[in-house]
Formats: structure tokens, sequence, C-alpha cells
């Protein structure tokens, strides 16, 4: 003859519930803070008071999700600053040899005059869905058209790239 103990198993019942509305609790609140990301309003740069570093981190990367999957050119048509050049992060890959662009550093303002300075300058970083461009065919026009000035053939580059992740100055 078995023996059930009554007590034993209401306990075990009564944590089994506790562990299934602590589960469901922690479900909710991951999915309300995921659901906050995806509803952050823009703010103008204006509401910044001019705190570059600022806007473009609520914006485009705390509401990045909101990018996903869109164009680089979909990015730079909300963003409210004109930006300056461009930058390139690259990865060689082994099979083919070949050098890749896997994320672009769009560049906002530069701290000191000369080469791009990942510690110093307000850029945002692109990282871009494949298929990426192939360094050789994007290095004539980041020799011509990167400097101090942003033109229209910068943009024309980089407009179509699909993105994959928005980031504020980081490499």
């Amino acid at each position: 003859m078995i023996l059930i103990d009554r007590n034993a198993l209401q306990k075990k019942d009564f944590e089994f519930e506790k562990m299934k509305k602590l589960l469901f609790l922690s479900f909710f609140v991951l999915a309300s803070f995921t659901t906050m990301a995806q509803t952050l309003p823009y703010r103008s740069y204006a509401e910044f008071n001019g705190d570059m570093g600022a806007y473009l981190k609520y914006n485009f990367e705390d509401r990045g999700n909101l990018y996903q999957g869109k164009t680089i050119g979909d990015l730079l048509k909300d963003v409210e600053l004109t930006p300056i050049g461009y930058s390139a992060g690259l990865a060689e890959a082994k099979a083919d040899g070949q050098t890749y662009v896997l994320e672009l550093y769009i560049v906002f303002k530069r701290k000191k005059d000369g080469e791009f300075n990942s510690l110093r300058d307000e850029y945002l970083t692109v990282y871009i869905e494949e298929p990426w461009f192939l360094w050789s065919e994007l290095k004539p026009y980041y020799d011509i058209y990167t400097g101090k000035k942003w033109t229209q053939q910068d943009y024309e580059v980089i407009k179509d790239k699909k993105i994959k992740v928005v980031l504020y100055q980081y490499t």
C-alpha cells in the first residue's frame, strides 16, 4: 500500500502555482520593456539643446529596432543633421580572400580635423545586412567623396544597404 501525504501534495501544487505566476510576471515585465523600446517617440534635435551625442543615441540607438531591415537612406532621411562623411569597418573573408565592408561609421562631427577618430568623433555605427560591400567596389567612391563635406555622391553610394543594427559611437 502506498501512502500519500496530502500536505506534501498541496505544498507542491502551491509551489508550482507560485512558479507559474512568477514566470508569467517575468515574461510580462520583459515584454513591457521590449514594447516600450519599440514605441519611443522621435525627439527633435532642438529638444536636446545642441547635445548631438544625446540626440543620436536616443533617436537612432535607443530606437534602433525601428531601422532594422530598412535602408541607410531611410535612416538618413530621419536625421536632422548633415553627416560630414563616413568611414568603413572592414573584414577579410578567409574563404575567398576578399575584403568586405560590414559596418559604416556615419560621421556628424569631428573633434579634430583629419582622420576619423572613433574615441572622439560623433557618429553612428551602422552594421549592414548581407550582401555586404566588397571593399574593392566601395574604395574608389570612398577615396573620391569622403572629406569634410557630405556630398550627394556619398549618399548615393551607401543609401540602399539594409541595416542590421544601429549604434551610437560604438566600435
